[in-house]
């Protein structure tokens, strides 16, 4: 590759919004880190000192869905069955008709034709 077009791509790479938040010259939102640690106090966990102590307190603890947040996890084991991040928002409403109708659907998908 000749001189001139190696830097011009290394000079376009460069300032080329970087999508990895520990990536040197990231360009995106910086959001919160959150540190999860077995050792930790539990109270905000904005420091290894009060990490949370499971995963999923950490997830919950994520502020918003914007992105850029990081959630820092200390190497240990943790014991957790769910670690999804929970809903923003209202609960879905649930009416016993539809949880029967979608009972009954599923029943019906099972037996087949």
């Amino acid at each position: 590759m000749p001189p001139m077009l190696a830097a011009i791509a290394s000079a376009l790479l460069a300032a080329a919004p970087q999508p990895d938040p520990s990536a040197l010259g990231y360009s995106g939102r910086e959001g919160a880190t959150i540190y999860v640690s077995r050792l930790g106090g539990g109270s905000d966990g904005k420091t290894w000192a009060t990490a949370f102590r499971t995963i999923q307190a950490g997830l919950d603890a994520v502020p918003d869905d914007a992105g850029g947040h990081r959630v820092v996890v200390r190497p240990d084991a943790y014991a957790e069955a769910n670690l999804a991040r929970r809903a923003r928002g209202p609960p879905a409403p649930t009416t016993p008709s539809s949880a029967t109708s979608t009972a009954r659907s599923a029943r019906a998908r099972r037996a087949g034709p």
